[in-house]
């Protein structure tokens, strides 16, 4: 197949790199989409987590930050929709967590929400095999980010990402208990309005 194919050339590509010391980025991205074929390509568990793992391994050796938050990303949320592992996935939360109290800004802010959401999902489905993270931690983390950032100058669009998707989850919640969802879609339009300025 086409993906096969890439996949091979890819490996080759990286077996013949020869890695300095310093920044590799391009290393990097090769390493994560060799990680992201072999999930598409749906090989095994095992060997798809391999390659993710060694991506992280040199990003945090040669990469940027970004590349290391991302790595985790795709890590976490490959375990919870390919392999049902909604525990790998709240320990990559975790990290995420970590890495963006380091630096945050709307990418991350969105990643770190869809892996709340999951959470969520993964706990009122009982999908968790350890112990169940607490939801009401969960939620008090959140309110607590909100509050700093709705204070915060410097990160005005990380705080309106995060502002949405704290809206798009009340007007689910909204029409799923039947309640009338007017303000909470009017609060969303003047979002997306300051959005586009």
């Amino acid at each position: 197949t086409k993906r096969k194919k890439e996949l091979e050339k890819l490996e080759e590509k990286i077996s013949n790199r020869q890695v300095n010391d310093g920044i590799d980025v391009d290393y990097v991205n090769d390493l994560l989409k060799c990680a992201i074929l072999s999930r598409e390509l749906e090989y095994p568990y095992v060997e798809t987590e391999k390659r993710f793992v060694l991506a992280l391994n040199f990003a945090e050796k040669h990469g940027l930050p970004q590349q290391i938050f991302e790595i985790n990303y795709q890590l976490g949320w490959t375990s919870f929709y390919w392999f049902e592992n909604p525990d790998k996935m709240y320990e990559q939360y975790q990290r995420l967590k970590q890495l963006t109290i380091e630096d945050i800004n709307p990418v991350r802010v969105e990643r770190l929400f869809t892996f709340y959401s999951l959470t969520t999902i993964a706990v009122n489905l009982s999908l968790f095999t350890s112990k169940n993270p607490s939801i009401e931690e969960e939620s008090n983390y959140w309110e607590d980010l909100y509050n700093r950032l709705s204070l915060d100058t410097e990160h005005k669009i990380s705080f309106l990402y995060l502002k949405i998707f704290r809206l798009e989850s009340q007007l689910l919640l909204d029409i799923r208990n039947d309640k009338s969802a007017i303000d909470t879609i009017k609060e969303l339009s003047q979002c997306f309005d300051e959005a586009q300025n």
